[in-house]
């Protein structure tokens, strides 16, 4: 078995720091980032596939994101774009012009703005933006 050119517990701090920052301001993390942020840090050159090596023997996940707005269907947005639609309905009744009322609120607009996948923590808390700031996903 080769021997390693690193210290294990000599960059585990540095990559932790870094998957957890980037996480918290909602920008997902590659093996590649990874590596080039412990260069930068401590001299260290993993390559990619090493560094993935490295990243599952700490326990981090490669987990996939959300395609879709986790609150894009709670009971508060259905019960506001039906009280919505309903109010337009009324104002509308009584006119000869028949134009399709269309409702877009902003979770629809943000659905797909998820990279795929990034490098989560055990706890596997993924943060990610959404039209009112950094938003927060469990996953199990």
């Amino acid at each position: 078995m080769r021997e390693r050119g690193y210290e294990l517990a000599e960059i585990e701090p540095v990559i932790w720091q870094f998957i957890e920052s980037e996480n918290k301001i909602a920008r997902p993390t590659t093996a590649t980032r990874i590596s080039n942020h412990l260069r930068e840090k401590t001299q260290i050159s993993l390559s990619e596939r090493i560094m993935q090596r490295v990243l599952y023997e700490l326990n981090f996940s490669y987990i996939k994101g959300e395609s879709r707005h986790m609150y894009a269907e709670s009971e508060a947005h259905i019960a506001f774009r039906t009280s919505y639609l309903r109010k337009k309905v009324a104002n509308r009744v009584g006119t000869a012009v028949a134009r399709p009322e269309v409702y877009l609120d902003e979770s629809f607009c943000n659905v797909n703005y998820v990279v795929s996948k990034t490098w989560l923590t055990s706890e596997k808390i993924r943060y990610g933006k959404s039209g009112e700031g950094i938003g927060k996903w469990e996953f199990h």
